[in-house]
């Protein structure tokens, strides 16, 4: 995979999950799945900000970058680009599939009353799958968003310390 290939691939997958689940929670109260208005906004602001602050690094990349000749290296690593960046989006779009099949079958209609997935339980649920996903992808988005021509000339900012004594 491409520096460009990952960064088009973190923008579409993005937007896709950003559209997909926003349009999903909004319309399962009235479909019929067992989330209410006020759950289903608690869900929707536990995912999206993810997703949105992804798009948003990758817009200020697009309208921020001065030198688009400076390119991020990546040598011998450039086939780890690959897993990194799609693995685990893929596990965590795999995971809230069976999140949310969990539980709607866990709280269907014919299920036992109060044995179903709590609301709690699937927002947990949901935050413990953004935490897959952020451990790699938020990294590697700030390095493939990252404003190459400004990193390339300045270095990093070390805060330096007092020593007590």
């Amino acid at each position: 995979m491409t520096v460009d290939g990952a960064r088009s691939w973190i923008i579409i997958t993005s937007l896709v999950v950003t559209g997909l689940t926003f349009g999903f929670l909004v319309a399962a109260p009235p479909l019929g799945y067992p989330l209410g208005w006020d759950q289903s906004q608690r869900i929707i602001e536990i995912l999206l900000p993810v997703f949105l602050g992804y798009v948003g690094t990758a817009t200020h990349f697009v309208f921020h970058t001065r030198n688009q000749d400076q390119e991020l290296q990546l040598g011998s690593r450039a086939p780890l680009l690959g897993l990194i960046i799609r693995g685990p989006i893929v596990v965590f779009v795999s995971a809230c599939v069976v999140i949310l099949f969990a539980f709607g079958y866990s709280n269907r209609a014919n299920a036992i009353q109060g044995e179903g997935m709590s609301v709690d339980q699937l927002a947990w649920a949901f935050t413990a799958a953004l935490g897959i996903l952020s451990v790699s992808t938020g990294v590697a988005v700030s390095y493939l968003f990252s404003l190459s021509d400004h990193a390339a000339t300045v270095p990093p900012v070390v805060p330096s310390v007092p020593r007590q004594g």
